[in-house]
C-alpha cells in the first residue's frame, strides 16, 4: 500500500476532477476518507470507534486523531478518522453506520464525511 503525507491526500483532494468531498483515490483499489466523529469524550471512545472501523471489511487502515486543549489535553470534540478502505469491498455510508453503532448509552457516535 502507498503512503501519502497529508499534503499528499490534500493536492489529491483538490485536484482530481469529479472527486467526492472527503475522499482520495490512491490507485485503482483503495479510497482514504476523512470522518469527522462527535460524541467521543475520552480515550475509551477512542478505542471502541478504532476498533469498530478496523472490523469492517475492506477497511485497511484506520488512524484518529484528536485536538488539544490547553496543550496537553486531548479535545475529543475535534476528533478526525482518516480511513483506507477498498472500495469494492465497502463505502463511505458503511463507515460512517459502523462509527455510530459503536456508540453506547453514555456515549453516541456521529460520524461525518469531510471535505477537507
Amino acid at each position: 500500500m502507498e503512503t501519502h503525507s497529508y499534503d499528499d491526500r490534500d493536492r489529491c483532494r483538490d485536484s482530481e476532477p469529479g472527486r467526492i468531498p472527503g475522499i482520495c483515490r490512491w490507485g485503482q483499489s483503495q479510497q482514504t476518507v476523512t470522518l469527522q466523529i462527535d460524541g467521543m469524550t475520552c480515550g475509551g471512545c477512542v478505542k471502541d470507534v478504532k476498533a469498530a472501523l478496523a472490523k469492517v471489511p475492506g477497511v485497511s487502515e484506520v488512524g484518529l486523531s484528536t485536538g488539544k486543549k490547553w496543550i496537553v489535553f486531548p479535545d475529543y470534540s475535534d476528533a478526525r478518522a482518516s480511513v483506507t478502505f477498498d472500495p469494492q469491498k465497502t463505502n463511505v455510508e458503511t463507515l460512517i453506520r459502523a462509527v455510530e453503532a459503536a456508540g453506547n448509552p453514555l456515549s453516541k457516535y456521529r460520524a461525518l464525511a469531510l471535505d477537507k
